[in-house]
């Protein structure tokens, strides 16, 4: 995972042909500035008090709660950075944790990885994320929404949600289109180092820039916590780091590369994306981070291009689209000989349409209970959890308002929940709210007032269709 697989003979060339630059000179001046006092103090409290301490121990509650007595060292520290390129040493060591995705892991793919890197890093990271992000709507494509300032995960669930319900029910898109969601596995972990300098130099990053960013994301060394103890020490020559806080922007920055190559593609006529109104745009993508959708023409030749993207893609960004969790939702009306043609073509043979794309079911059908009642499992599941614990009113109250809430306020954004999910919801909150403890049966006091809000009143603001 760790050791690069990058073949010498690659010609990125015909990759970045026609790779027009987005940074201007204003924007790398801004880039590489001069570093002040105010950023890296910003930097040193916009760090989680309770995140995990990385290998040296020092939590971001301790910089923040002693920063008069250590402020001169960090901020000596940091400059040093941002003058000579180099960083102390030790500093970019990293700790990885690993967490296990299923209940029961059997395989190291059933974990996944997280980087614990030191605070006096992240202090080096968050000033580089901070100057980025204040450029990235003029570098990177509408097509890419995440994390982008201005930019909102909904406008892709809408459009995502939009253009599968014209495949099912809109007859001449219903006949002719087709979606592919792909699984890229080990996203950040693959990724190519040179193929990052590649990508940044192409748009036009000045030199100072990229030597920043590549000295943190290159000069890594691992260790494997086993039991809360570090062992090993392993250098790789590929991959960024989950924790780091610079790793999003830069997957999000390389993930243009493949939009450029399905944009070539679709302009000399070699794919066909999809147009659901006669004044709309084309669409042949939404990217929203590692989450790939492409739209094209039920078409051999759609296909093959899709394919050839992707393995290019592949082949010099070292990542892996995982072909087994992909899938492919037909227009209701594709022929089934056609289905399984593009299917071989593809290598994909799962059916799609009955997920979830961004945390949100792809398609309504019918049942709309059945399809968000995963929503109420999720609240129940939380305040099963919650019941065990000896909370006061106002204890209970943050939880509800803070968590609980939230699960279903996000599809709300998108979708109109129907009246008996929100009644659920509103009933299990209501058994948390006056419970004692999970052997203890409640009485629900339905005329009369507690010291504190309700739920009914806690879910006012957030039911209302």
């Amino acid at each position: 995972m760790f050791t690069s697989t990058r073949e010498d003979h690659i010609n990125y060339q015909s990759v970045f042909e026609g790779f027009q630059p987005r940074v201007s000179a204003e924007t790398n001046r801004e880039l590489v500035k001069e570093v002040s006092d105010e950023e890296i103090t910003a930097a040193v409290f916009d760090i989680g008090e309770d995140k995990a301490p990385g290998p040296d121990g020092f939590t971001g509650a301790f910089y923040q709660q002693f920063w008069p007595d250590i402020k001169e060292a960090v901020l000596r520290e940091v400059r040093i950075f941002f003058i000579t390129g180099e960083l102390g040493e030790g500093t970019n060591h990293t700790n990885i944790c690993l967490i296990p995705k299923l209940e029961i892991p059997r395989t190291m793919s059933d974990f996944r990885p997280i980087a614990l890197c030191n605070v006096s890093y992240k202090i080096i990271s968050k000033i580089l994320v901070g100057r980025l992000k204040n450029h990235l709507s003029g570098i990177i494509s509408e097509t890419q929404a995440a994390f982008i300032p201005g930019r909102n995960i909904m406008d892709n669930v809408i459009m995502a949600h939009e253009m599968l319900h014209s495949l099912k029910s809109r007859k001449r898109w219903a006949r002719s289109y087709m979606a592919v969601k792909t699984d890229i596995s080990k996203a950040y972990d693959r990724l190519e180092w040179k193929f990052l300098e590649d990508t940044m130099i192409s748009m036009g990053f000045d030199v100072k820039w990229i030597n920043w960013i590549m000295k943190c994301v290159s000069s890594v060394t691992f260790s494997v916590l086993v039991n809360g103890s570090p062992y090993g020490h392993i250098t790789p020559s590929r991959g960024i780091r989950q924790d780091d806080p610079v790793s999003l922007y830069l997957f999000i920055l390389c993930s243009e590369v493949l939009l450029h190559l399905l944009t070539t593609a679709t302009t000399i006529n070699k794919l066909k994306g999809m147009k659901i109104s006669a004044t709309g745009p084309t669409i042949n993508h939404l990217l929203f981070a590692d989450d790939a959708l492409f739209f094209c023409h039920v078409h051999p030749k759609s296909c093959s291009t899709i394919m050839e993207i992707i393995k290019m893609y592949e082949r010099v960004s070292g990542q892996a689209v995982n072909l087994h969790k992909s899938a492919i939702t037909f227009g209701s009306k594709v022929k089934p000989q056609v289905k399984t043609q593009l299917r071989r073509i593809l290598n994909i043979h799962n059916d799609g349409g009955g997920g979830k794309y961004l945390g949100l079911p792809e398609q309504i059908g019918g049942k709309k209970k059945e399809i968000f009642d995963y929503i109420v499992n999720r609240v129940q599941q939380k305040t099963k959890g919650w019941s065990n614990r000896f909370l006061s009113e106002a204890g209970k109250e943050i939880l509800i308002k803070t968590v609980a809430l939230a699960l279903p306020v996000y599809t709300m954004n998108c979708f109109k929940l129907p009246k008996s999910i929100c009644d659920d919801i509103n009933g299990l909150l209501a058994t948390y709210w006056w419970s004692k403890g999970t052997d203890k049966k409640s009485m629900h006091c339905l005329h009369g007032k507690s010291q504190h809000t309700t739920v009914n009143q806690l879910m006012h603001d957030h039911t209302r269709i």
